[in-house]
């Protein structure tokens, strides 16, 4: 039989799984697993908490590649109302120093993505260095890439924090 503190946080996450906010769920849920002592409890969490996911690109020239590369991130949210496309879009001078001069001002591209029907955030000037601190300031359990390499100008890869987290699809 369950200890009444189980039986609490069954009720509570109950509670809080009906909520509008499923990432206050997901903290009580990572500390329901934590306090029970789960053999792998980010793991499991992290799955709980995917309805936003990173994608991020310089969309310079922007054409049938990148729109098919957003199109096919979001068919991996989960179809729920409150999933979303977070979509970053570097700086010109991020772009600048990693990749050259960009065609297009970074104003015209964040408007060219913020149209496109799979985007449902913009994360204007996001960081050409995806960090777990970039996908936690803006709540996505994960980061979403092509197969492409993307490097950072010293030639070091701009996912590999992400990717040793197990944070990368």
């Amino acid at each position: 039989m369950y200890s009444i503190d189980i039986l609490e946080f069954i009720i509570l996450m109950t509670f809080m799984r009906k909520s509008d906010h499923p990432f206050i769920f997901c903290r009580f849920y990572l500390l329901f697993l934590l306090y029970f002592d789960f053999p792998h409890p980010v793991i499991f969490v992290m799955s709980t908490c995917n309805h936003r996911l990173w994608v991020d690109g310089c969309f310079d020239l922007t054409h049938f590649g990148h729109f098919n590369a957003l199109r096919q991130a979001h068919h991996l949210l989960p179809k729920q109302p409150d999933a979303q496309l977070v979509v970053g879009v570097h700086s010109d001078t991020a772009v600048l120093i990693n990749k050259g001069p960009p065609v297009l001002l970074e104003e015209e591209r964040y408007e060219m993505v913020r149209q496109c029907k799979w985007t449902g955030q913009v994360a204007e000037d996001a960081p050409y260095n995806t960090t777990l601190e970039t996908l936690d300031k803006w709540d996505c359990g994960y980061c979403a890439h092509g197969d492409d390499t993307t490097t950072m100008a010293d030639g070091s890869d701009c996912y590999q924090a992400v990717k040793d987290a197990k944070r990368y699809k």
